[in-house]
């Protein structure tokens, strides 16, 4: 028979990548007191995985069936037993046909599980919506990325002991060694500004990865509106992939000298005066993690106002606390808003300090923790 230490809790989690941005979340966890926790994590082509730093994990493989529409994790299955597990946290993915046979060999074996997603699709249709709770239901908890979809979950009647959050968010901590590096060097940083032509003004910053969704040629065609203003306007767009038909765009618009691809730049060292040197972090649409590295550097966002549309995160968004929002798919609009932001010297103190109090007080890494744990203590109550 198979024995245990009753005393230690072993969490195993399944990931579908191990990104950069969730090391420390990870190592966290590990560090859990009462905790034998492990990783098991796959890859996914737009991810780029790194190694495991203070946790134990392993790689799993996962299969991509009809063209990628639906995904085999075998691991799922292997994990959801006694022998190795007492807690099972899993993907709640849909698409994911192993997720219910593994729910089932869990409930059989004893293994309490917990399903971590967003808990919603943001195209999702009502027969995808009624398998995603359906599925949901045979976990024993549930774990969502921010309030807003916890609170739709229980008025879809689940039970509010079994709904928790684990707030979305970035480890500040080494934004806050390279902001703290840069500006200890000042002479440094003003050679960086010079070296790129960074003039005094007003400098806008995107940073993330160009895809169709973020619209960032709304962004550039509020900047030929802007110019007439605001003559010395810099947009810096920092990110890679394809940016071939916004560059023609720019060059339409003849923006060439206000507009510039920067191209794709790693590592926080080399991140930071970018943040440091600009005024105003403009994200279009769709924005996510992306909202907490701009706080992290005190730097106000401004996005849409199309809610569903946003990744979890927009939920630490406060309209002319942290940032501001413009209608959705109106250039005018994000122009005006982008003006009134950078207008007023004393609107962009107040923002800018909303920006760094949300982060430090109310998006941590801390809090983040504390999610997991109450799931996983509310699932092995009375053990």
């Amino acid at each position: 028979m198979y024995r245990y230490n009753r005393s230690v809790i072993r969490v195993v989690q399944e990931q579908p990548a191990l990104p950069h941005y969730r090391v420390p979340v990870f190592r966290a966890l590990a560090e859990t007191s009462g905790w034998d926790y492990q990783l098991v994590y796959g890859r996914l082509p737009d991810i780029s995985n790194v190694s495991p730093d203070g946790f134990r994990a392993s790689h799993m493989q996962q299969r991509f069936l009809l063209g990628g529409r639906l995904i085999w994790v075998q691991a799922q299955l292997d994990y959801a037993r006694r022998t190795q597990s007492d807690v099972l946290i899993l993907t709640w993915n849909s698409r994911c046909v192993s997720l219910l046979p593994a729910l089932r060999r869990a409930r059989r074996e004893g293994v309490k599980t917990i399903l971590f997603g967003h808990g919603f699709s943001r195209f999702e249709k009502g027969y995808t919506r009624r398998l995603r709770n359906a599925i949901a239901r045979r976990a024993d908890a549930l774990l969502t990325y921010n309030h807003s979809a916890r609170q739709r979950l229980i008025a879809e009647g689940f039970d509010p002991g079994r709904v928790f959050v684990a707030q979305n968010c970035l480890d500040q901590s080494e934004i806050e060694r390279a902001k703290c590096d840069w500006l200890s060097r000042p002479d440094d940083l003003r050679a960086f500004q010079l070296k790129h032509r960074l003039n005094e003004g007003p400098r806008l910053l995107f940073v993330s990865r160009i895809t169709v969704k973020t619209r960032l040629d709304l962004l550039i065609r509020a900047a030929d509106v802007l110019r007439r203003d605001h003559p010395g306007l810099q947009v810096n767009i920092v990110g890679g992939g394809d940016a071939s038909e916004l560059k023609q765009l720019v060059s339409d618009l003849r923006l060439e000298e206000t507009v510039r691809f920067i191209g794709a730049v790693y590592g926080e060292m080399e991140l930071a005066p970018w943040f440091l040197s600009s005024d105003l972090f403009v994200y279009p649409s769709a924005i996510g993690l992306s909202i907490f590295h701009a706080f992290g550097y005190e730097l106000p966002v401004v996005t849409d106002d199309d809610i569903p549309n946003h990744n979890p995160e927009i939920e630490a968004m406060r309209h002319e606390v942290n940032g501001m929002m413009y209608r959705s798919n109106d250039i005018e609009s994000m122009a005006m808003t982008i003006r009134a932001a950078i207008g007023s010297r004393e609107r962009m103190m107040s923002l800018r300090a909303g920006a760094i109090r949300t982060v430090k007080e109310n998006y941590n890494l801390s809090q983040l923790i504390s999610g997991y744990r109450d799931a996983v203590r509310a699932v092995t109550a009375g053990r």
